[in-house]
């Protein structure tokens, strides 16, 4: 049986890719931290293609959540 994955959201998709560009040297945590901080000041334009890409990545862990349940 496939591993559960969460769901993602469109701040952890920006702190992974902003941890990779700018603090690939800080633990998950303090990235988070440090990028909580730079996503409270960014405006809805900015965090838009964050928001967009969480949506496709939610439905297509909903597929295969409903392929999973159909396989069984």
């Amino acid at each position: 049986m496939p591993t559960k994955k969460s769901k993602p959201s469109a701040f952890m998709m920006f702190v992974n890719q902003w941890r990779d560009k700018s603090a690939n040297d800080l633990s998950l945590n303090d990235a988070i931290a440090e990028a909580g901080i730079v996503w409270a000041n960014m405006n809805l334009n900015e965090r838009t293609p964050f928001v967009q890409c969480a949506i496709v990545e939610k439905r297509k862990l909903q597929k295969q959540k409903k392929s999973y349940a159909n396989d069984e």
